[in-house]
């Protein structure tokens, strides 16, 4: 700084509850003050520091230690309070750092950085999904989420304690400048952040090397470490899952030859048994098709009552093009499903009928050919569909942070 900030109001005083000797940095502006011997929370707008709260249980000391002074951006801001907060996905902490021309400021230590903020004196228009602030834009990032005080120590101009709980809301806008909505009871409050060069902070206040907090997904952040050991452990049981359908029994196989543009061709696969209501899978390998389909129709009839389940499904593959304008689709092993059979002696009756597509031409096969389609009937459902559903499913919200992270780390370069 060009000149320096005049000296700060200090008051030499004692904690009513464990006697230990303290100093209030920022008398006149401070509202609550929590000792750092024993943890009490003390009123500082009583003279003889009236006790609000008394605690008893061994401090913390924070990275940067209260009464620290550092420059930030060419102005000279003094730690005077500390506490940490918590989410479900982590935590963080936050200085709250005093300089008496330009008032308060938070200083978040995060595992992605820090990050200074500012209390806005003013509201942004809009409304929850996107907000406007000076002209610029800014977009909701998630749903609020509960953010938890855990541990408190020094001044505050403003009565915390801890259990003291918010919900809040990020935004991104513009060059990695964001907003954040806390909301209690009480009122709302709007601080605007931005990212500082990690670095000069931990010089300007003499920070060592050592891990620090983590806290829910910010800025630059990746996925947080707790949600990505849950991903790989639920991937992990659906792969078990998967394997463990392979091993389900097989309760009855059968073939089908059907000719191409022919008639339909029935078969039946017996006998089927079910000791238990179970659901039932239906196996289908259409064989070797070249556009071409074979069209499926099942009955499952139970011998005793003559109760039928029907269903069906489609054997089909189709390619054209050559070179990098090849292209193919379709299934020729389509699975069918029967959930709730009940116990009982079952007969599956199959009909089936091959299809040339109308554009393929002259058969690859010749004329007259025979597609010869293998049926399974497995105990249980297919579970590789399922698999891959789940796991879409799953990793929908690590991507939805991956994608997050890097979006603001394009905004902040």
């Amino acid at each position: 700084m060009s000149s320096a900030a005049p000296a700060l109001a200090v008051r030499a005083l004692t904690c009513p509850n464990c006697g230990g000797a303290i100093e209030m940095r920022a008398a006149g502006s401070t509202v609550s003050f929590i000792c750092p011997h024993c943890g009490s929370t003390l009123d500082a707008t009583d003279r003889d520091l009236a006790l609000l709260t008394r605690a008893h249980k061994a401090m913390k000391r924070p990275r940067i230690a209260l009464g620290t002074r550092g420059t930030i951006e060419g102005t000279e801001w003094q730690a005077v309070g500390y506490m940490e907060r918590v989410s479900e996905d982590g935590g963080w902490s936050e200085y709250l750092l005093f300089n008496p021309y330009r008032g308060y400021r938070f200083l978040v230590d995060s595992d992605d950085g820090f990050y200074l903020g500012e209390l806005l004196d003013r509201a942004p228009e809009g409304g929850e999904d996107r907000v406007t602030l000076d002209g610029n834009r800014f977009t909701l990032d998630e749903p609020a989420y509960p953010a938890r005080v855990t541990f408190v120590v020094g001044e505050f101009y403003w009565r915390v304690a801890v259990g003291e709980t918010v919900d809040i809301l990020d935004y991104s806008g513009p060059g990695g400048i964001s907003l954040s909505a806390e909301t209690n009871e009480q009122e709302r409050t709007w601080t605007r952040s931005r990212r500082l060069d990690g670095g000069k902070v931990m010089l300007a206040f003499g920070i060592q090397q050592s891990a620090r907090a983590t806290r829910p997904p910010g800025p630059g952040s990746a996925i947080p470490g707790a949600l990505l050991v849950a991903f790989l452990t639920v991937v992990a049981l659906l792969i078990v899952s998967a394997a463990g359908y392979a091993r389900r029994p097989l309760l009855a196989s059968g073939t089908i030859d059907l000719p191409v543009d022919g008639p339909t061709r029935m078969t039946v696969i017996t006998p089927i048994t079910l000791t238990e209501p179970d659901a039932l899978t239906i196996e289908t390998r259409g064989g070797r098709l070249s556009n071409q389909w074979v069209e499926y129709d099942y009955s499952l009839v139970d011998r005793r009552t003559q109760t039928s389940y029907d269903s069906s499904a489609v054997a089909e593959y189709y390619s054209g093009g050559s070179g990098d304008d090849s292209w193919s689709e379709g299934d020729s092993s389509p699975h069918t499903a029967l959930l709730g059979v009940p116990a009982g002696t079952y007969d599956l009756i199959v009909e089936a009928s091959a299809r040339n597509w109308p554009e393929r031409g002259i058969s690859s096969f010749g004329t007259g050919e025979t597609i010869t389609s293998r049926i399974r009937v497995r105990r249980g459902v297919s579970s590789m569909d399922s698999f891959w559903f789940s796991l879409f499913l799953v990793a929908l919200w690590p991507g939805f942070l991956i994608w997050r992270a890097i979006k603001r780390k394009d905004e902040e370069d």
